[in-house]
């Protein structure tokens, strides 16, 4: 016979405040997002001391406390975190195309400068977000 047991983790340095970050988790008193925390120990590969040397307003069990609750409720903020990609991308793809625009009606853009936006596009397309 399996016996989980389910008990509710109290998580005092975070909270979700309807106005602030989205109304997403975040770190208490702070708009560090649960969210950025995860990205900069998982993505990033930063161990507790660099995040806390990158935060130096934050302490440690702020720290500890946004990773377990980022494991606790890791579905929601990976889902969160697909959509943050997603606006970030629309919003590069339509940076690109009006300077894209700007530049076919101008002559003050170098080659070279025209080049660097015209393959920011092709980065782009390399993104590999989820579906």
């Amino acid at each position: 016979m399996d016996i989980t047991l389910q008990t509710k983790i109290e998580h005092p340095y975070i909270e979700k405040v309807e106005g602030s970050c989205g109304g997403k988790a975040k770190i208490k008193g702070t708009r560090i997002k649960v969210s950025q925390i995860a990205v900069e120990h998982i993505d990033m590969k930063m161990d507790i001391d660099e995040i806390v040397k990158s935060h130096p307003h934050l302490h440690y069990w702020e720290i500890y406390d946004a990773l377990s609750y980022y494991y606790e409720n890791q579905t929601e903020i990976d889902e969160e975190l697909v959509e943050e990609m997603k606006f970030v991308k629309k919003m590069i793809s339509k940076w690109r195309e009006d300077y894209l625009q700007k530049i076919s009606t101008t002559s003050v853009w170098s080659e070279e400068q025209v080049s660097l936006i015209e393959n920011a596009g092709k980065e782009l397309n390399k993104w590999q977000i989820p579906k």
